[in-house]
């Protein structure tokens, strides 16, 4: 099915009905909501009728009018008769029997006047010359940049809401009152706070038991985590796996940055586990960028190789552009900026002790990737904001034995769809 809708258009494809929710909540929230919608009456975790009545009420909670909701086509066999009847009845526009064909898809989408001209068919020298160069891209973007008018990520609104809420003093209920209107964010509060890294005596099986368990600092920490997740959503396979890979990153990166700051037991002006989680957002604003700047022409490995030798020299500067446009205190900023000053700590550079402990964080990260913990360990120990603050070698071993079996599930529940 994607393969063939590719060839009008951007495709996505969602695995299970949990996937298409989350995707189609990430498009409204971007405000860059589906035209067309297919789904199958079974699917393996969801019923298509629940997830089509998901849909709808989600549209309708953005304010989606019905003249601009997506056509949604329902998949099925000869078999499902009375399941298409139901569904028909639930709010989907028609259906398609099984097994489809590129014409009966095409003819849907110009029964809905979607229908454009099918992209193979697009002029092959128009095409190449439209393709753009990382350099080219970096370019353009920053032109954009200086000039206002670089089209940044916006924040959730489930999360500006939650901070709004917290602000007013909310309690628990409350919070989780607001938190249970978004599907994505309560499915993954609930797994975090039954995760190895916070795991208590009993299961929580509520929304309401993972804020407690969490409590609301972390609450708030973990929310905004979620919520930056489909943020920065590729189109390109290549980009896509890259930015997966940057994300993944930064999520350890936020536990190892807590779990240093917290023995090091002295006080940062930032916090820790934000300090690590935005690091990478420059990085990512970037990916995303050359991405909707090349559309539908694929991005090599070459050209990613050869855009990610310039993220040292700008991702500071348009990581900081996207916390200011989302109302990050000013020294995130700042030490987004200070990205390029990570690789001359090493060589004695004089810096922030937040920075420090971003350098400490991602050489912890790379050692427990590697397996490397004791000569890891060892190495960090000799750092000197490491001696300075009483982090031997038997300690950084102890906290890499604490992360090296959570990290790995906690990357999974931010990223899964």
């Amino acid at each position: 099915m994607s393969a063939i809708l590719g060839t009008f258009g951007t495709a996505v494809q969602a695995e299970n009905g949990n996937s298409a929710l989350s995707r189609f909540v990430a498009a409204l929230k971007a405000d860059v909501p589906f035209d067309f919608v297919t789904l199958d009456i079974d699917m393996p975790d969801m019923r298509g009728l629940d997830v089509l009545s998901e849909l709808r009420a989600l549209e309708r909670r953005y304010g989606i009018e019905e003249k601009a909701r997506a056509h949604i086509v329902m998949v099925t066999s000869y078999s499902d008769r009375n399941e298409v009847i139901k569904a028909i009845k639930s709010g989907c526009n028609d259906y398609l029997l099984k097994p489809f064909t590129g014409p009966a898809i095409k003819e849907k989408l110009a029964q809905f006047g979607l229908l454009v001209e099918p992209m193979a068919d697009a002029d092959p020298a128009q095409a190449a010359a439209a393709v753009i160069t990382p350099q080219q891209a970096l370019k353009i973007s920053m032109e954009r940049l200086k000039k206002g008018e670089l089209d940044l990520p916006r924040q959730s609104d489930t999360y500006n809401a939650l901070k709004s809420l917290m602000a007013k003093g909310a309690d628990i209920s409350q919070i989780a009152e607001l938190l249970k209107t978004d599907i994505v964010v309560t499915a993954k509060l609930i797994k975090l706070a039954n995760s190895s890294y916070y795991r208590g005596l009993r299961p929580c099986k509520s929304l309401t038991d993972a804020i407690n368990r969490l409590g609301l600092k972390v609450t708030e920490q973990q929310v905004n985590a979620i919520c930056m997740t489909p943020s920065f959503d590729m189109a390109c396979e290549q980009a896509k796996q890259s930015a997966k890979l940057s994300w993944q990153q930064s999520i350890s990166t936020a536990y190892c940055c807590e779990q240093v700051a917290s023995a090091c037991a002295m006080p940062f002006a930032l916090d820790p586990f934000t300090i690590g989680l935005v690091h990478n957002t420059g990085k990512l604003l970037i990916l995303r960028l050359f991405d909707e700047l090349r559309q539908q022409n694929p991005i090599t490995e070459s050209e990613l190789l050869e855009l990610e030798k310039s993220f040292e020299d700008y991702q500071g500067l348009f990581g900081a552009s996207v916390l200011k446009s989302w109302g990050f205190p000013i020294g995130y900023q700042q030490l987004a900026k200070q990205q390029q000053g990570l690789k001359y700590i090493d060589k004695g550079l004089a810096a922030s002790p937040e920075l420090h402990l971003l350098h400490v964080a991602q050489r912890l990260c790379i050692a427990v990737g590697q397996g490397d913990m004791e000569s890891g360990a060892e190495s960090l120990s000799q750092l000197p904001f490491c001696q300075q603050h009483g982090l031997s070698a038997q300690v950084l071993f102890e906290l890499m034995g604490s992360l090296v079996e959570s990290l790995p599930e906690l990357r999974r529940v931010y990223c899964e769809d």
